[in-house]
């Protein structure tokens, strides 16, 4: 679904100046309904005991969630666990593989009827939706317990997780496993590559750093990137397709870059190609995910609950099953889902600086089109 012009420009202005349009409206659409259930939403910065987060969210019934991909970093147990553990029902089927800036963009744009609750987004997202005051302040209970790169100051998002990005081949179609970034040049790739969107999704954003960094690039210095991926569509070796379920099980995306959690999870997944998962020796990059809750939730509590579930050991272990790294220190794993993460990658980038992430997100969007698509 296209952003709609005013939102776009909302989402650009946040991304190029660091900060967006006037926050949104501090009254809660659902005010009304919640005091009528005897759950009136306290204070920003108070913190609500967990058996009345338990009771009003159980009273609301549901949450409806953006960007939670069922075959994503085993997120599937917020549709099982979380929902058979709660009563709650998750709700986001149809919205699982929005990008960062649909999931943001909804937001600002549903003000006058709210229908997400929570979004899972990039780390660069954070700060612009923060900044376009789309985002409620809650300091999940382990708040303290994440390192200061993967949670905001002003307690509007928090991240449980992180990964680095890498290679999934479909090695029933690529006979040459790539073991470089420059190797996906080659002509026997031809229409086989798979890359996410940079301009709006995280993922894609993250790739085309990947490469940037295995080539000599920075946050500073992009052009290693810029030249590569301008190849890369110019040879015809890109595929045109975001590398979705859909393309990697059917064989159409052969050379997918992604995230490796991701990657390895489709290893043993059913109906998939046989997969095996590369990180260029050049190096990578690693990064994590947050989640945001709407400002506007129509389901409040139920937004917050899903929330302390992921940070929990639960959702911590739930994210380990599927190969991403937790961020809460000391989060409790059994032992067998703690032996099988995979060892980081040797030479890896962690950018942790958010602010810095969207300065070099802003020089990407305003080359991308014009020095990479228009080869």
């Amino acid at each position: 679904m296209l952003l709609s012009r005013r939102i776009a420009l909302v989402l650009g202005a946040a991304i190029i100046a660091g900060a967006g349009s006037a926050p949104l409206s501090s009254v809660h659409v659902s005010a009304a309904r919640l005091a009528a259930a005897m759950c009136p939403m306290p204070p920003a910065e108070t913190a609500i005991p967990l058996n009345q987060l338990i009771a009003c969210a159980k009273k609301e019934g549901m949450v409806h969630g953006y960007g939670y991909d069922h075959t994503w970093a085993h997120e599937i147990a917020l549709y099982t666990d979380f929902s058979k553990k709660y009563g709650i029902q998750f709700q986001g089927k149809a919205e699982e593989l929005w990008t960062s800036a649909q999931e943001l963009g909804h937001f600002l744009s549903e003000q006058d009827k709210p229908v997400g609750d929570v979004a899972e987004v990039g780390l660069k997202w954070g700060p612009v939706g923060s900044s376009a005051g789309a985002y409620a302040v809650y300091r999940n209970a382990h708040w303290n317990a994440l390192p200061a790169y993967a949670k905001s100051p002003d307690g509007t998002w928090a991240c449980p997780y992180y990964g680095a990005i890498g290679l999934e081949v479909n090695t029933d179609k690529v006979k040459n496993v790539p073991q470089h970034w420059s190797d996906l040049l080659k002509p026997e790739y031809k229409g086989l590559v798979a890359v996410d969107d940079p301009l709006g999704s995280n993922q894609g954003v993250q790739s085309v750093l990947a490469v940037n960094y295995g080539l000599g690039g920075s946050l500073d210095n992009i052009n290693p990137a810029i030249k590569f991926f301008a190849q890369l569509k110019k040879s015809g070796n890109w595929l045109g397709t975001r590398p979705l379920p859909g393309p990697i099980a059917s064989g159409e995306a052969a050379i997918s870059l992604r995230w490796s959690y991701n990657a390895l999870s489709d290893t043993t997944r059913k109906g998939y190609p046989r997969i095996t998962v590369v990180v260029p020796t050049e190096g990578t990059v690693a990064g994590p995910y947050c989640e945001v809750i709407n400002k506007l939730a129509p389901h409040p509590y139920a937004a917050r609950l899903a929330v302390e579930w992921l940070f929990s050991d639960e959702g911590q272990t739930s994210y380990a099953t599927g190969y991403a790294f937790p961020l809460v220190k000391g989060a409790k794993l059994p032992a067998p889902i703690a032996k099988a993460l995979p060892p980081l990658p040797k030479k890896v980038a962690v950018y942790t600086d958010a602010n810095k992430l969207v300065k070099a997100s802003t020089q990407l969007t305003s080359r991308w089109t014009n020095e990479v698509l228009g080869q």
